[in-house]
């Protein structure tokens, strides 16, 4: 029942938060992001208008089965020779006869296969000259034609059968939009990171920067002073250089890292320049949750493939395209049907109305009623054989495919839990290399400050130093990224509650633990 709801819902509940580009004054976080993607990313749109297009889809399959009438309203002239006995013999004699017709009929197939056609007809015929008793007369009658399949086209699983696929379809392609919205909402949320991780870069590239010259101003006033050579100026102007270019560098990665982020979100271009710098740090480590991942891999694989809106529509659609192979089948088979007709008719000669209904009720005789029985039997049968072939490898795709989807979302969860915790252990031991630099620049510059190092020493350990600051951003970036891939897939990243689907903040930045694993 929640599928009538869900276009509706996942379009206008969004955590409770509306339409707009109201970022926080202080920058621009994680949530407004992901909410921006909601409502303007072009590709999340585009999937909804093919919603709206396979809900078209199921109208139009119903006219199969819609009422139908048709009216029809006729003249005839016809002149003719008639003989006629004379006292001098057999004489011809033109004759004018008019005839007039109308009838309604109308028509319905059901979805059983019985079709139904009510007809009501009325002719009169004028014969001029009025010599003979038959010269005017009237006729009406009324019919019932019941035509029932009864091999070939009965049953509703059979005769409806694209309507009920396009019910189906229709069903997929919500969940393929919940689908491409998880998709653009974790694409937003990396693209975030990152966005993050260049300004957290470009500040550290600058920091070296700024290092570098306070060095150059540090030497040019030791030398001096006569207590360096001149030589060790070079070396700090080039590393003044590289620091400087390597700035440049992050500026231009910090630039497209921001454009990124703005398309990613569905930003119109002219407000790309406007976008706020990010407000949120990276997600911190919470080794007790990352030991429920590892101690819960099992079950949160199992549990995932059903979470999964795009196994969802897989499901449907294998669905849909058995329930299209069985019509096939059927459509196979001989056409034998039973054809029944009811009626009656009746006659009114003394009416000289142009339009007269009176012969439907006037001299009715009584009932008439007739039934054949009509058997077919294509001999080759190419098109229904052909038809079928097609349908059965359409299913048997269908099944490769959801089989693939189900082994991938398995292989995709295993390696985004290796992943996380791949990446813990790389940020502990650049944690230890850190601290391990820190000690080692301090060591490096005491040593020079005493003659017994070189500047060319000093340079060589900051630039590690600065590697590896760098280095834990990108872990962090990583680490943040690999929260949202595994929420992806794990079919976590939205959730369903009832009849809502809606994007909480705390699934953002948050592992799915075991107690936020909910069963579709």
């Amino acid at each position: 029942m929640f599928i009538l709801y869900f276009y509706f819902i996942l379009f206008f509940c969004f955590n409770g938060i509306s339409e707009g580009n109201d970022y926080s004054d202080q920058g621009l976080t994680l949530f407004d992001a992901v909410k921006e993607a909601f409502y303007n990313q072009p590709n999340i749109l585009i999937q909804k208008e093919l919603v709206e297009a396979n809900k078209a889809q199921i109208q139009s399959a119903k006219g199969q089965f819609d009422h139908n009438v048709s009216a029809s309203f006729g003249l005839n002239h016809d002149e003719s020779m008639v003989p006629t006995s004379t006292y001098n013999g057999l004489e011809y004699q033109k004759k004018d006869t008019e005839s007039t017709s109308y009838a309604l009929n109308f028509n319905k197939q059901y979805r059983s296969g019985i079709r139904m056609t009510p007809t009501l007809k009325v002719t009169r015929t004028d014969a001029f000259p009025r010599i003979y008793d038959s010269s005017t007369n009237s006729n009406g009658s009324v019919t019932l034609e019941i035509n029932v399949p009864l091999r070939r086209g009965w049953g509703e699983q059979n005769v409806a059968a694209n309507e009920t696929a396009s019910k189906i379809e229709y069903e997929a392609s919500l969940f393929d939009l919940n689908h491409k919205i998880s998709q653009y909402a974790m694409q937003t949320i990396q693209n975030y990171w990152e966005y993050v991780g260049a300004k957290k870069r470009l500040d550290q590239l600058k920091m070296s920067e700024q290092r570098a010259s306070r060095m150059v101003k540090e030497m040019s006033a030791l030398i001096q002073a006569d207590e360096r050579p001149k030589s060790d100026i070079e070396q700090v102007f080039a590393n003044l250089a590289n620091k400087t270019a390597s700035r440049l560098n992050g500026e231009n990665l910090f630039f497209q890292a921001k454009q990124n982020l703005a398309i990613s979100m569905g930003i119109p271009f002219d407000k790309i320049d406007g976008l706020p710098m990010p407000k949120d740090e990276f997600i911190q480590i919470n080794d007790k949750d990352v030991t429920k991942i590892t101690d819960q891999r099992n079950q949160i694989i199992s549990e995932s493939i059903n979470q999964r809106s795009d196994y969802i529509a897989s499901q449907k659609r294998k669905d849909e395209a058995n329930i299209v192979m069985k019509a096939a089948k059927n459509n196979e088979l001989s056409k034998l049907d039973f054809n029944l007709n009811l009626g009656y008719s009746g006659r009114d000669d003394y009416n000289n109305e142009f339009i007269n209904f009176s012969p439907l009720s006037k001299n009715v005789a009584g009932l008439n009623a007739s039934f054949y029985i009509r058997w077919e039997l294509p001999i080759e049968n190419n098109s229904a054989s052909g038809l079928l072939y097609q349908k059965l490898a359409q299913y048997r795709q269908a099944l490769i495919s959801t089989d693939n989807t189900a082994r991938t979302i398995s292989s995709n969860v295993d390696l985004a839990i290796f992943s996380l915790k791949n990446i813990i252990m790389q940020l502990y031991k650049i944690e230890e290399a850190i601290n391990s630099y820190k000690r080692a620049v301090e060591n490096e510059s005491k040593k020079f400050k005493i003659g017994t190092s070189t500047i060319l020493d000093l340079i060589s350990t900051e630039d590690r130093l600065s590697e590896v600051l760098l280095n834990e951003i990108s872990g962090r970036v990583n680490y943040s990224n690999a929260v949202a891939k595994l929420r992806f897939e794990t079919g976590t990243l939205l959730t369903l509650k009832g009849k809502e689907v809606i994007i909480e903040k705390d699934k953002l930045m948050t592992l799915p633990i075991k107690e936020s694993i909910q069963t579709r």
